[in-house]
């Protein structure tokens, strides 16, 4: 005997924020404080020496890969970047930062809550403009310019399984999402369901 499937709907999209503040209420703090969270990425940043989640992380700037423990300390892909550089290692760590396409993290301009365009600069756009506009002076003058003033941010984005912050104010996806949706063709009125489905973006952890 067979019965016809029924498939459970979805929570309605008015009570996730009430669901998602009775689980946070449920973290000890200080579990948050031993695994690095990051409330402006809200991502998990375990320290490289944690007992059980720590691993090596590779020593190239702007790389939080897993890393073999060797004596270069890079992983297979900046191994592979290095190689092909034909630098000697002191050199490679000192002037190859790897570049992060996609959003990854917060401005680091003290309180601005926009995410940073660049993993070089680790800047938001606005203040990345600033900073080469002023003439890229030390970071502590520049922060300490009385023009280098923190930004409001544009919010998470609408995907819910997304843990990054939308770059503008124009659409409600960060960068790699907006791309998604734009190749999806989705209908409009399925917008909250894609929300609800689609998966997140890969990112570093740092």
């Amino acid at each position: 005997m067979t019965t016809a499937l029924q498939l459970v709907p979805a929570p309605a999209s008015d009570l996730l924020p009430a669901r998602a503040k009775r689980l946070r209420a449920l973290i000890r703090l200080e579990t948050l404080d031993v695994l690095n969270w990051d409330e402006k990425s809200r991502i998990l940043r375990p320290s490289p020496d944690h007992p059980f989640l720590g691993m090596h992380i590779c020593a190239r700037a702007g790389c939080w890969a897993a890393a073999r423990n060797t004596e270069l300390g890079l992983c297979s892909a900046c191994r592979g970047s290095w190689k092909r550089s034909g630098k000697t290692p002191e050199d490679f760590l000192a002037t190859e930062p790897k570049q992060i396409s996609n959003i990854s993290g917060g401005c680091r301009v003290p309180k601005c809550r926009r995410p940073w365009t660049s993993s070089r600069t680790q800047m938001c756009m606005r203040h990345r403009e600033l900073f080469t506009k002023l003439g890229r002076p030390p970071l502590e003058e520049f922060f300490a310019d009385s023009r280098v003033r923190p930004l409001p941010g544009f919010g998470l984005c609408s995907v819910d399984a997304c843990h990054r912050h939308q770059a503008n104010g124009s659409n409600l996806f960060c960068p790699p999402h907006w791309t998604r949706w734009q190749e999806a063709q989705v209908p409009d009125a399925d917008f909250e369901t894609w929300c609800r489905t689609e998966p997140g973006t890969s990112s570093p952890l740092r």
